[in-house]
């Protein structure tokens, strides 16, 4: 019984001697605010990014038809990208934050979301990089091109595509880690 008592009087100075962790939903507040504007902004973005697409039909009619496909190709998977990034984007850009649980539960969503956009960059950088030296190989092929003319073609897309997607891959990389690491975060905060 006196051990009984004992055990009793350990777990209650164990219980008052705990740290209460309080979750700064002010904090919270002004981070869901911040990827509230953030998440406009890139929605406008991506949006400004499809503007060049009307372009291309100027000069269609002086491209090979392999080009016309190639590029017709690439803006119907830049608006289908763009749409499936505005997707992602949405709740956090429109959300109404009526209460603070709002708040935590749309910012743990959009930090899934941006880690999934990153993701998706990711990817992006290196199938863009092997799609554009495929593209000169095909177009060199197709216009009947001299082969030594379209390697140096394709060694010289390979080097500036190569030049402007390797730092966007790491990029892209760096960001996935970050916003999956500030989701596992936040997630563990909230479940406490």
């Amino acid at each position: 019984m006196n051990h009984e008592k004992q055990a009793d009087i350990n777990l209650d100075d164990l219980w008052q001697q705990q740290t209460e962790i309080s979750v700064d939903t002010v904090v919270i507040a002004k981070m869901a605010k911040s990827q509230q504007r953030k998440q406009r902004l890139y929605i406008g973005l991506d949006i400004a990014s499809l503007l060049p697409i009307p372009l291309l039909f100027i000069f269609l009619d002086k491209l090979t038809p392999f080009l016309k496909v190639f590029l017709l190709a690439n803006a119907i998977a830049g608006v289908v990208m763009v749409a499936y990034f505005i997707k992602l984007r949405w709740a956090a850009a429109f959300s109404n934050h009526n209460h603070t649980g709002r708040y935590q539960q749309d910012l743990l969503q959009q930090l899934k979301n941006n880690a999934q956009i990153a993701y998706v960059n990711k990817h992006l950088a290196w199938m863009l990089l092997f799609i554009s030296i495929l593209a000169v190989a095909i177009h060199g092929w197709w216009i009947d091109e001299e082969i030594m003319k379209t390697i140096k073609k394709m060694g010289l897309c390979f080097a500036i595509a190569g030049g402007f997607l390797t730092p966007w891959w790491f990029w892209a990389s760096k960001r996935q880690i970050r916003f999956e690491k500030e989701a596992r975060n936040l997630q563990s905060i909230l479940s406490i």
